[in-house]
């Protein structure tokens, strides 16, 4: 499927529980990703802390990715806006960028997760 400037290679939507972590793996092209999801929260609820996303190498696992969604822990709705840039491979001249979209809900301790990984195309 293609949006606009942009390939999707993996779509996902699951539940998640406050407590849990989960994995997100996909192939695309002739590579591979591994991601684990994290709900965290860093700040006090009644302040309406910012939403953010933070990315970066999982430090119990070099191969796969960690994507901490921080203080999204709120009733209601919300997404990530622009597509952010979660994997680069490099490989000779060939360098390839994975970025995602997300839009998550929450109630009652449990996540709805809907996550889109896409590459963008010429």
């Amino acid at each position: 499927m293609r949006l606009g400037k942009f390939k999707v290679v993996h779509q996902t939507s699951f539940l998640q529980m406050a407590e849990d972590d989960a994995i997100v793996e996909f192939e695309f092209d002739d590579d591979s990703a591994s991601f684990i999801i994290k709900f965290a929260s860093d700040a006090d609820p009644e302040e309406k802390p910012q939403r953010r996303i933070e990315g970066g190498p999982d430090p119990d696992n070099e191969e796969r990715g960690l994507l901490t969604f921080y203080n999204w822990g709120r009733p209601g709705a919300a997404s990530s806006g622009e597509p952010m840039t979660v994997l680069t491979i490099e490989d000779g001249d060939r360098r390839t960028k994975i970025l995602m979209l997300a839009f998550v809900q929450y109630a009652n301790r449990i996540y709805s997760v809907n996550l889109q990984f896409m590459m963008e195309v010429a």
